[in-house]
């Protein structure tokens, strides 16, 4: 899914959630370009394809940034399979060292530390201009720039001999005005004239195919089973579910066998059940009271008549702590401690008030005691000492010298 400059009311928060769970869960490739309405200064941030979204936005609409920049491919990036725009190496670092200017961009305040940047104002080397990242079973990109239009008037010519046309096209209105007739968006028969953009056209190219390459549907897996939970309970019910892509005939689909199981040993094999609003088949499987596991793995499967189809899937198992689970003292191991330590074991409220009413008495005589103190410390015997010796002094006849 690839969109640019779209503004954030054409989706409903639901919307949105489908597409990064499909993102998350089936592997698809999700793709937001620049424009006046895309990332902030769409109002995106905050929402759920902002947690899918490869950059950390700015705030509300601070990030629109119109001016020409010119362009800067790292070293460390450029074998990445989207560069890749022609066979011969030192062609293609010629041709990306070639890479036109834009004419504006939307400014982030980072890319997200998961993040890989493929391409960074050259000026503000720490300005991402595009960056990638994988994301659940999926990828995405932010194009920061707009793919096309003003932003990107230079980048749709880039070739070799700058081709200033993009040749013929078809246009099928807009608005109301827009044309569903297949006859009327035929292209016309006459041979392909050469593309006026073969750079940027293969970088797209590459694009979509490295955002494609994990989806479970390109890949052809028939059987995608996944973990609806974050973690797993001990002796609780783990809910899990089953996309059968084998068959596209909805009702085929619908009587298909697919069944789960704990991979644990004597765990019993669930039977799931087709859900049609939303073409999965669904199930509970019960977790054992006592596991110890800090992952548990749940194991998928079905028989389509030619081939048995399995799959795979793990979550955590969420820690818990014995003190709360097991609140009841040990017996033998408090007796010990308070044989040790010359005490008791209180097994009733009542010996337990009573060691407590013994325990307060103590303390209370211990307080009111009153402990005997010599004579020298008291303050009354040092004031008459201090009173004798200014008395002797003062009377002390004076000597005169004959």
């Amino acid at each position: 899914m690839m969109f640019s400059d779209v503004p954030v009311g054409n989706f409903s928060e639901e919307q949105m959630q489908w597409v990064v769970e499909w993102v998350v869960e089936r592997g698809g490739g999700f793709l937001m370009a620049g424009g006046n309405t895309a990332f902030d200064s769409g109002n995106y941030d905050r929402t759920p394809w902002e947690k899918i979204t490869p950059v950390d936005m700015v705030d509300y609409g601070d990030g629109n940034y119109g001016g020409t920049l010119e362009v800067a491919i790292p070293a460390s990036v450029r074998n990445h399979p989207i560069w890749q725009l022609v066979s011969d190496p030192k062609e293609n670092a010629a041709i990306l060292d070639t890479h036109p200017s834009f004419s504006g961009m939307n400014r982030v305040r980072r890319a997200k530390p998961g993040a890989t940047i493929l391409a960074v104002v050259k000026d503000e080397p720490d300005q991402p201009v595009i960056a990638a990242q994988n994301y659940g079973r999926g990828r995405s990109i932010a194009y920061l720039p707009d793919p096309n239009g003003g932003w990107g008037a230079e980048v749709i010519r880039w070739s070799s001999d700058h081709a200033p046309t993009l040749g013929d096209r078809i246009e099928l209105g807009q608005g109301a005005s827009l044309t569903t007739h297949p006859s009327e968006a035929q292209a016309p028969a006459s041979p392909r004239p050469p593309h006026p953009s073969p750079y940027y056209a293969a970088y797209w190219v590459n694009t979509m195919k490295w955002l494609a390459e994990n989806s479970i549907r390109w890949r052809r897996d028939k059987l995608s089973g996944k973990i609806l939970v974050a973690q797993a309970e001990p002796g609780g019910k783990l809910p899990v579910a089953v996309e059968f892509l084998a068959e596209t005939d909805p009702e085929k689909v619908a009587v298909q066998e697919i069944g789960a199981r704990l991979d644990l040993p004597g765990s019993p094999r669930v039977r799931l059940t087709y859900d049609r609003d939303r073409r999965e088949f669904t199930g509970m499987l019960q977790m054992p009271r006592e596991l110890t596991n800090q992952e548990v793995q749940v194991l998928f499967d079905t028989n389509t008549g030619r081939e048995v189809l399995t799959d795979a899937a793990q979550c955590g198992v969420r820690v818990q702590s014995r003190e709360y689970t097991r609140s009841a003292p040990d017996g033998e191991l408090m007796a010990g401690l308070a044989k040790a330590g010359g005490g008791e074991v209180l097994t009733t409220v009542e010996s337990a008030v009573a060691a407590s009413r013994a325990a307060s008495e103590a303390h209370a005589a211990r307080e009111s005691r009153a402990w005997p103190q010599p004579v020298w410390s008291r303050w009354s015997w040092w004031a008459v000492i201090m009173t004798l010796l200014a008395l002797e002094c003062c009377c002390a006849a004076p000597v005169v010298p004959v």
